[in-house]
């Protein structure tokens, strides 16, 4: 074997074992973050069995309180409570689901006020509102987002009518404009050269008023 391949040889060796520490260190780190996050979601099982086995005792307090929404419901935001502050106490998770109750009766009072136009978006309104109450928001959000897309569609069809109508009213005062003015103005334009030719003029008038005036009394007697 020739030097110069001999060389290329090693080089590639190098690489090789170059390549390989760096797989090998990345391996080292993806084991690493996985096990951190095997250590995180034991802690958010954790968190969410405690706010779990809590949950019954919460809901009674809060029922107490006055404050009442959906088992379902609230069993989701507790979940999710739990998967966020895995360790939280439980008077931290009491006001969170006392505020998140609030915010679900003021919703109640939206959708009362909400008016479907057909029976379609009503179907929507009505199965947005049941994710809800099932803690589905996501599912929740997209049938809202399909309701208001027929609405929208809806509200350019009545845009372009409304627009269509103006400008009806627009041609419709163009066409009535000043009937009359319009009807006299060829009339006008037609004669009044020759009515002008034909008034006598301020000297003829006089001369004919003169020349068809009486003498005075006497002046036409002869002498005698």
């Amino acid at each position: 074997m020739k030097q110069s391949e001999r060389n290329r040889f090693r080089r590639a060796e190098c690489q090789r074992d170059e390549r390989l520490g760096e797989l090998r260190q990345q391996g080292i780190t993806l084991i690493e973050e996985i096990e951190g996050l095997h250590a995180r979601f034991d802690r958010i099982d954790a968190g969410q069995q405690q706010v779990m086995a809590q949950f019954d005792e919460l809901k009674a307090m809060l029922l107490a309180q006055g404050r009442q929404a959906p088992d379902r419901l609230l069993l989701s935001l507790a979940a999710a409570y739990g998967e966020a502050q895995p360790e939280a106490d439980p008077a931290a998770l009491e006001a969170f689901l006392r505020d998140k109750i609030d915010a679900y009766h003021a919703l109640c009072a939206r959708v009362d006020e909400l008016e479907a136009a057909d029976k379609r978006e009503a179907a929507l309104i009505a199965e947005a509102w049941e994710a809800v109450e099932n803690g589905r928001f996501d599912q929740a959000d997209a049938l809202l987002g399909e309701a208001e897309a027929r609405e929208r569609e809806r509200l350019i069809v009545i845009q372009r009518s409304i627009a269509g109508k103006r400008a009806m009213r627009g041609d419709i005062a163009n066409l009535g404009t000043n009937f009359a003015g319009a009807m006299l103005a060829p009339l006008a334009s037609g004669r009044g050269g020759e009515a002008a030719r034909r008034r006598p003029s301020h000297a003829a008038v006089t001369g004919r008023a003169a020349a068809g005036r009486r003498p005075p009394l006497g002046a036409s007697r002869r002498p005698c």
